[in-house]
């Protein structure tokens, strides 16, 4: 009789399991056993298990048929599919800290978080805040479910840089109907916008704004944000000129 398929291992992702062995002396085909269910007549020693449900155990054994007949099954082979990557993976942004949410995985008995390539044990939370962090800083995110015999698939890279500083130092100077404000420079902005009493306004590389055709002595309240490639950065604290 040819041998009994020896060997076995098995390959997972979250919807498919192949199962190899090695060939066996004198065998023509084999029989694959997959969770109670018989298929026969395989010619190579693999077999792929489609379309199947994260987070699912599935069973296997095998024997070996040649022209002298057909071997015992081997002993009895568990495998399961791994978590799917979590979903909605969602970032709040400020200037030094970056919060993660997502999706729950139904059957995670935790999760890890990766970032910048160094991994994070989570527990049960669906949330992680990265905290601590340089304004207009780039960080890279994986998420992963796990249990306490498997973990999951990684989600997709996700790559978010935090939002530039708020404008600092911000000054005014009245003169007569105008108001002059000035503020410091932000490493990494690209444009300025100026709120003026609650108007936002474009201000391109400028750090100084003019504000005209005001009352004499009047009062006027002045925020101050950057943008660079990702976005808008934090306001400034609200600065009030007369």
């Amino acid at each position: 009789l040819p041998g009994i398929p020896s060997y076995i291992r098995t390959e997972a992702n979250d919807k498919k399991i192949i199962v190899y062995w090695d060939a066996m002396p004198g065998a023509l085909t084999y029989d694959i056993e997959v969770d109670g269910v018989t298929h026969s007549g395989l010619s190579e020693p693999k077999y792929e298990h489609k379309q199947l449900q994260p987070n699912t155990i599935h069973s296997y054994r095998l024997r070996s048929t040649g022209i002298n007949g057909t071997s015992d099954w081997s002993s009895l082979e568990e495998c399961s599919t791994l978590f799917s990557p979590p979903e909605n993976i969602d970032f709040t942004l400020t200037s030094t800290q970056i919060q993660l949410t997502w999706n729950t995985i139904e059957g995670a008995a935790g999760y890890d978080v990766e970032i910048d390539g160094q991994i994070y044990n989570n527990d049960k939370k669906t949330n992680f805040i990265h905290t601590g962090l340089t304004p207009d800083s780039q960080h890279i995110y994986r998420v992963r479910a796990k249990n306490n015999h498997i973990e999951g698939i990684w989600s997709q890279p996700l790559t978010k840089s935090t939002l530039l500083a708020a404008p600092e130092n911000i000054q005014g100077k009245s003169s007569g109907t105008q108001i002059t404000v000035n503020w410091g420079m932000v490493a990494g902005a690209t444009s300025y916008d100026i709120e003026a009493d609650g108007l936002i306004l474009q201000n391109g590389l400028s750090i100084q704004f003019q504000h005209t055709g005001l009352e004499t002595f009047s009062a006027h309240l002045y925020r101050v944000r950057a943008w660079n490639r990702e976005g808008a950065g934090e306001w400034s604290e609200p600065a009030n000129f007369y």
